[in-house]
Parts: C-alpha cells; structure tokens; sequence
C-alpha cells in the first residue's frame, strides 16, 4: 500500500515522499494524524470538491472519457463532493484548521482565506517554481501574454498564481498551491508544525474554461514526466537512481567516458590525463555535468522540428532528437530529376536518379572518407574551413562548400527566427539580408 501511495503521489503531481517523511499539524495545539482514503483494489481516492458539482456529474461523453483515462492512467479514483460555494469553502477551512492541508488546490475566484493560509503557512505559491523546472515551465508557457498584466504581471501568465499586494489583499483571481510534499521535494524551507502526517489528496474543482480537465491531465503529465521521485541534486551525491537513470553522470561520462573533450575541460588539464577519481569528485562538487538533468537551470530542447519554405517554393524540414538511441546526422535532398541521401557518421552518400522510360531508377553510392584527413571531426568540415580561409586570403578560388557572408547570416536567423516560432506559436518570415 505504501509503494502504491508513493507512485500514485508523485504522478500526480505532488512528487512526495510519502512514507518517508513525517510531518505534523497544528490544529488548536493538537497534533492531528489523517490517513488517506483507498478503494479495495489499493487506488488512492481523491476528494473532489466543486461548485454546481451535480451538472458537472452530468457530464459529457468526451468528458467522461478524459476523466476516467486519468483515474486508469494514474491509478486513482475521483470521489466528488457536492456543494456551494460556500459549502466547499467552509469545508476547506475546517479541515486546514486541524491540518488536513491539500496535497493540491486550484480555484479561479479570489476569497480572504486564500490570504490567511499563506500567511500560515499552510499553502505557498506555487509560481516560484516555476523557475527551476523546465518540464513545468513548458506545460503552462501555453498561457497568453495577454494573460500577464491581468493575473498581476506573473511572468508566465498563468490564471493559476495568487499574488497579493502591499495590503495583503488578493490581486488575480486564480490560485495554485502544493503543500509541504512539494516543497520538501525542492527544499524550501517550511516550519515543520503546520502539517499532518498523511493528508488527504483534496483537489478544488476549477470553474472558468481556463483551467479544465484537459489542462489537469495535461498538469499531472507534466510532473509524471519530471524529475524521478526521490531525485537528488547531484547524481553521485544524492540521487537514489544514478544506477539506472538514463542522465546519470556516472554511466555517460564516469563509466563510459562519453565526450570527455567536454565533460572534463573544467579540470584544468588535459582531459586524457584526468583520473577516475578526480572525475568522480569533480562530478561530485563543481562539475555541471554532474548535476541532475531535471533540476540543471537550463531552458535548451531536448528535441526540435523546423520546417523551412524558401522563395522558390521549396521547403526544407531540419530535426533534432536528443537522446536517440542511435546518434548520427543524415541528409535527405528531393529533387525533380532525382535525390541524395547520406549520413554523415559513415561518409558514404547515395546518388538516385529517376529512369522514366523504365518507371524505376539508377543509384551510385559515393564513398567520402579517403578524402577526409585522419583525425579530423566533422567529416573533414573542420579542417575544410581552414583550407578555404587560407585560399581566400592567398585570393585563390576557394571549395564549393565555401558558402558567402550572407549565407552563414541566413543560417543564424533560422536559428533565431526558429526559436521565437517556437516561444510565440507562429509562422516567422525571415527578411532578405
């Protein structure tokens, strides 16, 4: 029951570490232990409070649908709670008051006791993670611009943050909190009074179409595919599986010795005179590689679709995929009269043309790497560059692969022009240099 609890938290959205840590209440000076609810097959039961819940029982089909693939999907059962406003309010604020916290609320309207519970500690703010964790930030980026100033300048623009002004009054009229579990996971600190042991998993039903059940799988999905439950900071200081995470920075760059070049340049000597125990210890303390790859302050992809329409007509589509099982860069050209494929891990590129009168084609297969200089990277690219450079100042013709100023701009505004696409969800034009 313990494991099943622990899985079902921490796919939800909690990511506790429910049945290690212990925390207490305080409700009237009390300490109040709450049990949670399961169904006879050990499905953990959340209560569902929500206004005008008997229509929304009434639901429709395609709701129902996403209801039930998120109670068999992460392997819990939604008991609803019928009520008022009023009703679901009074409840709640029963039930904190002798330390039944929620694991999770959300709510789209503003009422003084969202002010009181921050201020006791009960709930936080979730919008101050948002910073540390790209796998959420991307899950609501969704939210408009326009969002912003109305929700009180939250930088994401979520309708889901509670902000309160000098006066410790509610600004925005959207609220999102976690309880201790949460913040325990990412080590904030919390007075270690003001929680129960094991609390009921209490979720507020959401009202405005802003918040719906879609964006609460869509939620749940976010964390579930987060960071591993229990993961450390580091992978070889305190991470619970460095032995089997596929990130872990002991089997890339300890055990295997994968881009050494990179992984060791923070030494301070040559990377092939580092031992396995400076390695380890650099991974240790200093060493960003050593850090955990769902807690590591960055804001890269970690995979990439571009699809580029040049003026002729013709478009161009470049994908990147991080983490394949199988890395390589291949290319892929379609022409009228024929085509060109190739990868450039093999430096052997095949040549098709059609043959109309036979409706079949001909193909000849052009082996590169006796062209290429032993030790050089980039199928010879690299030294390539240099060649050409050293011709042109001698004013001597330079390679065909020697490509103009405005050319190499054209491929950084892509790049450019491919990012913003990507943030805004729109077609970007790139301007003729």
């Amino acid at each position: 029951m313990k494991k099943l609890r622990h899985i079902a938290a921490a796919a939800l959205g909690a990511i506790v570490l429910a049945g290690t840590c212990s925390f207490s209440a305080c409700g009237k000076g009390a300490n109040v232990i709450k049990k949670d609810s399961y169904t006879a097959d050990n499905r953990l039961i959340l209560e569902y409070y929500g206004v005008d819940i008997d229509t929304l029982q009434a639901m429709t089909n395609d709701t129902k649908l996403i209801v039930d693939y998120i109670e068999n999907k992460f392997q819990v059962d939604f008991k609803f709670i019928t009520g008022t406003a009023t009703t679901w309010l009074e409840t709640l604020n029963r039930n904190i008051a002798v330390g039944d916290v929620p694991d999770l609320f959300f709510h789209d309207a503003k009422d003084p006791s969202y002010s009181t519970w921050l201020k006791e500690k009960y709930l936080y703010d979730f919008g101050t993670q948002l910073d540390k964790y790209p796998n959420l930030t991307a899950q609501f980026a969704k939210y408009s611009e326009e969002m912003k100033d109305y929700l009180g300048g939250a930088w994401y623009g979520l309708p889901l943050i509670l902000d309160e002004d000098a006066k410790g009054t509610v600004v925005s009229e959207h609220a999102m909190y976690y309880r201790r579990d949460w913040y325990e996971k990412v080590k904030d600190y919390i007075p270690s009074n003001r929680y129960a042991d094991e609390n009921h998993r209490t979720i507020k039903d959401p009202e405005a179409a802003d918040f719906d059940y879609i964006d609460f799988y869509n939620l749940c999905e976010a964390f579930a595919k987060g960071d591993p439950d229990g993961a450390g900071t580091r992978c070889l200081v305190d991470c619970p599986h460095v032995n089997d995470c596929r990130y872990s920075a002991k089997s890339i760059y300890v055990d295997n010795d994968r881009f050494p070049w990179y992984s060791w340049q923070c030494l301070g000597k040559p990377y092939e005179e580092a031992t396995r125990e400076e390695k380890t210890q650099s991974l240790k303390t200093f060493n960003p590689h050593g850090e955990c790859a769902f807690k590591v302050q960055s804001d890269l992809v970690d995979h990439q679709a571009v699809i580029l329409q040049f003026s002729d007509g013709s478009t161009a589509t470049h994908s990147m995929i991080q983490g394949s099982v199988r890395p390589c860069r291949t290319i892929r050209v379609t022409g009228t009269e024929g085509e060109i494929e190739g990868m450039i891990e093999t430096c052997v590129f095949h040549v098709r043309k059609y043959d109309f009168a036979n409706a079949d084609y001909t193909e000849r297969s052009v082996d590169v790497r006796k062209d290429i200089p032993e030790n050089d990277h980039h199928a010879g690219g690299d030294e390539g560059i240099i060649r050409d450079f050293i011709r042109m100042i001698r004013k001597e013709r330079p390679s065909v692969s020697c490509t103009k100023i405005q050319d190499s701009i054209y491929g950084h505004l892509c790049v450019y022009k491919a990012d913003k696409s990507m943030d805004e969800g729109r077609i970007e034009e790139i301007n003729e240099v």
